[in-house]
């Protein structure tokens, strides 16, 4: 007895079963999205991103990368934060995040040395540039009859 479950390895080549719901998977994109090649982003009822979509969770690539989500051809988008999208977790981003990844190089006056001013980013419109998709952060969603839980902390 089938599972009801497999990996298609050829979807461009294969058409989805009738009553099949089709789950793409992507993770560790690091602002890479826009690289990923055309006939490596088959059709989907549900494109999941279980984290890493950032490098260290810039803003202009969580814009990119939800402008690449609107674009991918996918019924529902579900994203999850991952250990380099810092600025999903605003204590830890204000704590060290920003002080460690988001600095910016300052001239001295009078001198040919830099100083480095720490730079932070809003972390309340990382969430705001995802909007229409849905993300999750130690919650559930129910897409197309499946309960799907997703948490970006890790052991």
């Amino acid at each position: 007895m089938e599972s009801g479950a497999r990996r298609v390895r050829r979807p461009e080549l294969e058409a989805k079963p009738e009553g099949w719901t089709r789950f793409v998977c992507f993770s560790d994109t690091h602002g890479k999205h826009g690289a990923i090649a055309k006939n490596n982003l088959p059709e989907a009822d549900v494109l999941l991103h279980a984290g890493d979509f950032t490098n260290t969770g810039e803003l202009e690539q969580v814009e990119s990368f939800s402008k690449w989500l609107d674009d991918y051809p996918a019924k529902h988008k579900v994203v999850i934060a991952g250990n380099h999208d810092i600025t999903f977790h605003k204590e830890y981003y204000l704590d060290r995040g920003a002080e460690r990844f988001h600095r910016q190089a300052v001239p001295v006056p009078n001198s040919s040395l830099m100083n480095f001013e720490m730079k932070p980013y809003d972390c309340s419109k990382a969430r705001e540039l995802l909007r229409g998709h849905i993300y999750l952060e130690d919650s559930v969603a129910d897409v197309c009859g499946y309960n799907i839980y997703g948490s970006p902390w890790q052991p």
